[in-house]
């Protein structure tokens, strides 16, 4: 064998070796040209003549080179897959790729959306003047009115179709040139970032604001996008319909003209030929109103392919715009992290040394200071010492984190004094809103009353709580219209009642008073019964804010029942019956207890209402004087 197929076989375990390190599962082509190999070494190896055998080496020879050219392909090509790969997860390269794929004219694209602003104008100018003549064809000639109708309706129809796909044109117009300033805006971003800034507050709250404004504005354009695709859908399904009845217009008019030239080809006696010609004219005007029709129908198709056209160009910059702020907000995400790390390690810093501080203030607190100070001295000193530390760890803390505060500490400390005085009002509301928000004992939808004012609170802001103010002149629970503003000092200041706090059922009273002369236990059995009929409902559901009261603040248990007092008053019998309500629900129970109480006693001839009377003795002696209750009363006092 000559040398190159010694050669060839001692290449052929390097180039197996060579494979065996690009995958564990070598390529097809690699396999494909190691199969090449092998079939020639096998024939070179089966050759009879030296024609053959010069034949085959020369075959062996270029299949290994073929071989050895494939797994260096190869291996430049996975090379190559890896740096695209890395290149991918920089975030940087993946938002030059995203801007680079962005090439619009904002210039040509304004001009565009002002030409179609102006088409939008001008077809409204040719809407209306179609209308009129509608209307004017409405009250012409009846006979041309029907015709003239359907053709000006058409194109109306037509204009609107028009006018839409000029609008949509103007919004992708207007698509265009948001990606162009867009694009233009994250790109002077990724140009004037500063590498590696100084990690502060102030930048990372800037860096998370405009993260924010970038996330919000990517999710409008996806709900946007959302949008565009509905109309794209519905615009869709009109193109597909008003195809449809373009072609039912072509067979229409295939069959008017076949029917038009049956009627001519007819042959009628004398008598029918007027009849006939009547016909034909008919069919005639069918077949240019059809031709008509379809021209306006054509028209209408190509305006429905634009609109089309324009939405499908729309969802082309907004797939753009998305996928460019998506990869913002992946770019400015990776930023904020890293940031955020060396804010960390930054922070790092004054911790050490303020621990560093406390450290050799103890030291020297409890170490040199009382070697060179005694008793009283020794004290002043330490007090001395913690003040001097407690000052020095605030520097620490301002050097570091509040260096965006600098500018204005001086103002700051100069006006401070004369803003508490000044606003000590001010200052009490917002403690009062403090002590409000962290209390718990107050807030939005409650029912309060402070200082004669009673309302459920609708709004608490820092400085004062507003009230949708109920009752006062009404005398019911229900809204005046009015609104109340309490400062929330009144917190510090004033008698609040809460009607709502925990559970919102309170108790109410009405007091019925009978006549001496209807029977006390009836009138007694009827208002209890009317009192439980129509409050057992309230009583139930009192009774379970009552457990979780007595749960909360671990107080006896009250108990919820229907309850009835009476007296003896100087007109009658007076019964007081006590309910439990909801404080929204209150004056409608109410007035459910007395028209029930009224119907009871309209039913019952023996139980009537008490009011004030005079009572009148009768005497045979005229000079007798009759004396009514409430005068002997006025006597006796």
């Amino acid at each position: 064998m000559s040398k190159i197929c010694r050669f060839l076989w001692l290449l052929v375990p390097a180039l197996s070796i060579s494979v065996s390190a690009i995958a564990a599962d070598p390529d097809p082509r690699v396999i494909e040209a190691q199969q090449e190999l092998k079939t020639s070494l096998q024939f070179l190896s089966e050759a009879t003549n030296v024609v053959e055998t010069s034949y085959w080496e020369k075959r062996v020879f270029l299949a290994g080179r073929e071989l050895t050219n494939t797994v260096r392909f190869i291996e430049t090509e996975q090379k190559e897959q890896s740096f695209q790969r890395r290149r991918k997860e920089n975030i940087d390269f993946e938002l030059r790729d995203a801007l680079s794929e962005i090439a619009v004219d904002s210039d040509r694209a304004e001009q565009t959306a002002k030409s179609r602003s102006a088409d939008v104008r001008r077809l409204k100018n040719v809407r209306e003047t179609l209308e009129m003549r509608l209307r004017e064809g409405r009250e012409g000639d009846p006979e041309r009115a029907e015709t003239l109708r359907a053709e000006l309706e058409s194109q109306i129809r037509n204009v609107d179709a028009e006018m839409l796909a000029r609008m949509f044109e103007h919004d992708a117009a207007r698509l265009k040139v948001r990606l162009s300033q867009e694009a233009n805006r994250v790109e002077d971003f990724r140009r004037n970032l500063e590498r590696n800034p100084r990690p502060t507050i102030k930048l990372l709250l800037k860096k998370s604001q405009e993260f924010t404004d970038v996330e919000k504005a990517s999710e409008e354009l996806q709900l946007f996008k959302q949008d565009t695709g509905s109309k794209r859908e519905e615009t869709a399904t009109a193109y597909q319909l008003a195809e449809e009845r373009f072609g039912h217009l072509d067979e229409e008019i295939r069959m008017l003209e076949e029917l038009l030239v049956v009627e001519r080809s007819k042959r009628v006696r004398g008598d029918d030929k007027k009849e006939q010609k009547e016909r034909q004219q008919k069919v005639n005007r069918m077949l240019q109103v059809a031709r008509s029709e379809k021209l306006l129908m054509k028209e209408r198709v190509g305006h429905l392919k634009t609109q089309l056209d324009a939405l499908d160009e729309s969802l082309g910059f907004i797939d753009q715009g998305v996928h460019l702020l998506q990869t913002e907000l992946s770019f400015r995400s990776e930023d904020m992290d890293a940031l955020s790390r060396r804010y960390r390690k930054r922070v790092l810093m004054p911790v050490l040394i303020i621990i560093g501080l406390i450290v050799g203030y103890m030291l020297i607190s409890r170490l040199l200071l009382p070697i060179i100070y005694k008793t009283d001295a020794l004290f002043v000193a330490r007090r001395l010492g913690s003040y001097l530390l407690i000052l020095l760890i605030i520097a620490c803390l301002v050097s570091f984190f509040l260096e965006d505060l600098k500018a204005i500490a001086t103002v700051m400390g100069i006006v401070g004094a004369a803003i508490v005085i000044a606003l000590q009002d001010l200052c009490s509301s917002f403690a009062g809103w403090f002590v409000i928000v962290t209390s718990r004992k107050v807030k939005v939808g409650d029912r309060i009353e402070i200082e004669g004012h009673r309302g459920d609170v609708i709004d608490i802001q820092m400085l004062r709580t507003t009230l949708l103010e109920v009752n006062n002149w009404l005398g019911f629970d229900e809204p005046t219209g009015r609104v109340v503003v309490v400062p929330n000092s009144f917190i510090f200041k004033s008698h609040l009642f809460n009607y709502s706090h925990v559970h919102p059922f309170v108790w109410g009273v009405i007091d019925i008073t009978v006549t001496f002369e209807t029977p006390p236990q009836e009138a007694y059995d009827v208002l209890l019964k009317c009192l439980e009929a129509e409050t057992k409902d309230e009583f139930e559901s009192a009774e379970r804010g009552g457990a979780e009261i007595a749960k909360r603040y671990g107080m006896t248990r009250t108990a919820y029942e229907p309850k009835m007092h009476s007296i003896i008053a100087d007109s009658g019998v007076q019964y007081s019956l006590f309910y439990v309500a909801h404080f929204r629900r209150f004056s409608y129970v109410r007035d459910k207890i007395n028209a029930r109480i009224l119907t009871e006693f309209e039913n019952n001839p023996r139980l009537e209402f008490a009011y004030p009377t005079e009572r009148h003795i009768p005497t045979a002696d005229p000079t007798r004087v009759s004396l009514t209750v409430e005068d002997l009363k006025r006597g006796q006092s």
